[in-house]
């Protein structure tokens, strides 16, 4: 299905021009109350893969479908599939970052985000896409039930937005847990420009049914370094 462009409303008005690329970004961001053109091959192709993994005697009865573009949690997976389960839906965004590119470290980027999020891997994990003028990346969020922790693997690319230099595609993962706060907290290993060790650490708060804060931080031994900050609303989910 081809959709026209999302705007969305921002402190600074930037319009995020997207295109669903693929059958289920297509149904996620139906709801941008744009017209859409009638549904073509797409919608075969999808059921197609569907129906071939099903000859596998694999079940798909949780991920996200035409009728159900935001999946459901397997009964089967961990109940800490919970504790992330907030993210599931469509959220509008307004976002501050400062020091993310190691080689302008004074370089701020602010203005508005597009986060979606749904089950996947029918149902036992959940991943997420992001979209805005400066980069765009995608998480997929699974509970080690062994380790007792999230495993958050990610990558992003550049946007549309001139950034000096140019920041290169990332990806990697983070550990993530919640803590007595009930904040979903992620961290992982890192080192600044000048090869000193730091936890990059990204923080999940005020989670409630509306929305939720994220804030990146860069937590040394003797400081810690504020270098962005995400607030969303929800505007689409389950139940909402």
């Amino acid at each position: 299905m081809r959709h026209r462009p999302c705007s969305i409303n921002g402190q600074h008005s930037a319009k995020l021009k997207i295109f669903a690329v693929t059958m289920h970004l297509s149904m996620l961001t139906a709801s941008c109350a744009m017209a859409a053109s009638p549904l073509s091959s797409e919608d075969e192709a999808f059921e197609k893969r569907f129906n071939e993994i099903s000859k596998l005697g694999v079940t798909l009865e949780h991920q996200p479908t035409l009728d159900g573009p935001w999946g459901s949690p397997n009964p089967d997976a961990a109940p800490e599939i919970q504790q992330f389960a907030f993210m599931v839906g469509r959220h509008e965004c307004t976002q501050f970052f400062k020091g993310m590119n190691p080689s302008n470290p004074d370089q701020k980027l602010d203005g508005d985000l597009l986060w979606l999020a749904y089950y996947a891997l029918d149902g036992r994990a959940i991943r997420d896409e992001f979209y805005s003028m400066g980069g765009n990346g995608e998480q997929t969020r699974a509970y080690d039930s062994f380790a007792k922790e999230w495993w958050v693997t990610f990558a992003t690319v550049p946007g549309v937005v001139n950034l000096t230099p140019e920041p290169k595609p990332k990806r990697g993962s983070f550990t993530a847990v919640q803590n007595d706060k009930d904040h979903m907290v992620m961290t992982t290993p890192s080192k600044d420009a000048n090869d000193t060790d730091f936890i990059r650490t990204i923080t999940f708060y005020d989670i409630n049914d509306d929305g939720f804060e994220w804030k990146s931080e860069n937590v040394y031994a003797d400081k810690s370094i504020n270098t962005g900050n995400i607030s969303c609303r929800k505007v689409a989910g389950p139940g909402h």
